[in-house]
């Protein structure tokens, strides 16, 4: 498992596909998180789980920056 702090400046981000689980916590919202072709509004507290081997991206429509915790788990074995 990863975690880490992401902050998503005003705009969208590019579309991300990798083969791993998500979950996101948002910390400062509020931002849109957009999966497989539908959009959900999220805001400060707000989370999901998701599988991350489909394609998504956020869309800040603030000024502010959000801010979002990310927990990822890869597949992958070592």
């Amino acid at each position: 498992m990863t975690p880490f702090m992401l902050r998503i400046r005003k705009g969208e981000t590019t579309v991300f596909w990798h083969d791993s689980e998500e979950f996101i916590y948002v910390a400062a919202g509020p931002v849109e998180f957009n999966y497989e072709g539908k959009t959900y509004q999220m805001e400060t507290g707000d989370s999901v789980y998701f599988d991350s081997r489909l394609g998504h991206s956020f869309t800040n429509n603030m000024d502010k920056e959000a801010e979002l915790l990310f927990i990822k788990y890869d597949y992958r074995r070592f």
